[in-house]
């Protein structure tokens, strides 16, 4: 299955530089790369 094979947390830190500590909170890093899928 998908969860065992990606790096969730290394992926997690790549992107939180992106997100801001204002406003609406962000979508969950996995919904939106299975979406992707």
């Amino acid at each position: 299955m998908l969860p065992g094979k990606v790096d969730w947390d290394w992926i997690g830190g790549e992107i939180a530089p992106l997100y801001s500590e204002n406003g609406r909170p962000g979508i969950e890093t996995r919904f939106m790369i299975g979406l992707l899928l």
